[in-house]
């Protein structure tokens, strides 16, 4: 269920797509998500819609990213962020 004070899920602590402010963590180590984060997060689970977590080009692009996205077809469906 949303909060009533800032209509997010309950275990929210930042906006989507939005900065996160000074006190959107309750632990002391911990972080949240910037903005940049965030859309690193949703470009991979873009990639994920289509293919599996343990096909060898999902494993190669935990080291090799950017590398990886440079070769996608034009099947593929990133996220525009601008």
């Amino acid at each position: 269920a949303n909060e009533p004070a800032d209509g997010l899920p309950q275990d929210a602590w930042i906006g989507f797509l939005r900065e996160p402010g000074p006190d959107a963590t309750t632990r002391p180590y911990a972080r949240p998500f910037d903005m940049a984060t965030q859309r690193r997060i949703l470009t991979v689970g873009a990639c994920l819609t289509c293919h599996r977590q343990e096909e060898p080009l999902m494993l190669e692009s935990i080291d090799h990213f950017q590398e990886v996205l440079g070769r996608r077809s034009a099947a593929c469906v990133l996220p525009v962020w601008e």
